[in-house]
């Protein structure tokens, strides 16, 4: 909470909750954007969208997801990430996510 050090703590804990309420919404955007590109033709599990409470999705200023292309241990998963046409195919859907993302984004806040 170091940016809103100059302001009393009741108001530097509403400023917090509010940054943290709002990159919470934008990283819920971000991850519905990721399961609408990954989703078209990459195998998924049947409830994808799933929250976990990792020191790197608690930042308060960047949206952030976690994107599980499979398991080492499963048999089936491992040869698929061995496969550079797999790999290939998911990265292009998180970057069509991300970047659908983004424009959606500048959308808003050019109009806000």
């Amino acid at each position: 909470m170091e940016e809103y050090k100059n302001y009393s703590p009741d108001v530097a804990n509403i400023l917090a909750s509010l940054a943290k309420r709002e990159t919470h919404y934008f990283s819920g955007r971000l991850q519905k954007n990721l399961i609408d590109t990954l989703s078209d033709g990459i195998r998924m599990l049947h409830n994808p969208a799933r929250h976990a409470d990792f020191v790197v999705l608690r930042s308060f200023d960047t949206p952030s997801v976690l994107v599980e292309m499979g398991f080492m241990s499963h048999e089936a998963d491992e040869r698929l990430l061995q496969s550079y046409n797999h790999r290939a195919r998911v990265m292009a859907a998180i970057h069509a996510g991300i970047d659908s993302y983004m424009s959606r984004s500048t959308e808003h806040a050019k109009a806000g």
